[in-house]
C-alpha cells in the first residue's frame, strides 16, 4: 500500500436524494468509454460527487462538486456531445447515492442512451419501471463489498471486477479483494450475466504489467471478458 502514488482519503458519504432532482456534479466530459461492454464508444461522462464507500486504492477524484439542476446538466451534456454521440455514462463516486430519476428521464427524452456504473450496494425504484427499461438504460455493476443489493444484481447487464495479481480466486478467476478493501467482492447470483475483468491500475508500470497478466489469465481460464481502460491507453480522461 505504501508504494501507491496516492492513498484515497476521500470520505464515505451517506445517500442524499433531493426531490427536485438537483445533483452534486464532479465533472462532465466528452470522451471514449474505456471499460465494459460499450468500450470504444464515444460518450459524455457525467461524474457525480460522493461515494458511500471509501476504497483505499481508488484512483478517481470524486470529492469536488457543484450543485446543478437537471436543466443545467442536460445543457452541459448537449454542449459537449458531438453530432453522433448518443451515449451518456453516469458514474461517480457512486451515482445511486443521489436521485437519478429526473436526469435519466430528461436524457432519454433527448434521445440519449444511458449507461449507469455502480458498485452494486444501492437501488432506486425507478430502475424497475418499464418506461425506463424500454428506453435504453443499461447498468454495469462493479462489486466492491461482500454483498450486492439483490435488485441491482438482477437489473445488471454486466458485472465488472478489478483484478490485482496475487488476489485472484483460483476457483472462479475473480478477485479475493478489491481496491484494498480486504473483502471478497460479491459474486452475481446470475451465472448467465457477462463478467468483465479489469487489471488494477497501481500507477506502477511493472505492477500494472503483472496485474494485466493476471486478468488475461483469468479470461483464458474462465471465459471472462477483458476490460483494458481504453481511455487511459489513448490519453483521454
Amino acid at each position: 500500500m505504501q508504494n501507491l502514488k496516492m492513498i484515497n482519503e476521500q470520505p464515505a458519504e451517506k445517500p442524499e436524494h433531493r426531490d427536485d432532482g438537483a445533483l452534486w456534479v464532479n465533472d462532465c466530459v466528452h470522451t471514449i468509454q474505456g471499460e465494459g461492454p460499450l468500450a470504444g464508444t464515444p460518450a459524455v461522462f457525467v461524474r457525480l460527487a460522493g461515494c458511500v464507500l471509501q476504497c483505499p486504492m481508488c484512483d478517481t477524484e470524486y470529492t469536488k462538486r457543484e450543485l446543478c439542476d437537471v436543466k443545467t446538466i442536460k445543457a452541459r451534456v448537449r454542449s459537449r456531445a458531438r453530432t453522433n454521440t448518443r451515449l451518456v455514462v453516469i458514474t461517480g463516486g457512486e451515482p445511486l447515492r443521489q436521485n437519478l430519476e429526473h436526469l435519466v428521464k430528461e436524457l432519454l427524452w433527448t434521445r440519449f442512451d444511458v449507461q449507469l456504473e455502480t458498485n452494486g450496494t444501492l437501488w432506486q425504484e425507478w430502475l424497475s419501471l418499464d418506461s425506463f427499461s424500454a428506453r435504453r438504460v443499461s447498468v454495469i455493476v462493479s462489486p466492491k463489498t461482500g454483498s450486492m443489493n439483490h435488485r441491482i444484481d438482477g437489473k445488471a447487464d454486466a458485472i465488472k471486477y478489478i483484478i490485482q495479481a496475487g488476489h485472484v480466486d483460483p476457483d472462479d478467476g475473480l478477485p479475493t479483494n478489491c481496491l484494498g478493501m480486504n473483502i471478497r467482492p460479491a459474486r452475481s447470483r446470475f451465472s448467465y450475466k457477462p463478467i468483465y475483468v479489469q487489471p488494477l491500475d497501481e500507477g506502477d508500470e511493472e505492477k500494472n504489467r503483472v496485474n494485466m497478466e493476471a486478468a488475461v489469465d483469468s479470461c483464458l481460464k474462465f471465459g471472462h471478458k477483458l476490460s483494458c481502460q481504453i481511455h487511459k491507453v489513448i490519453g483521454l480522461p
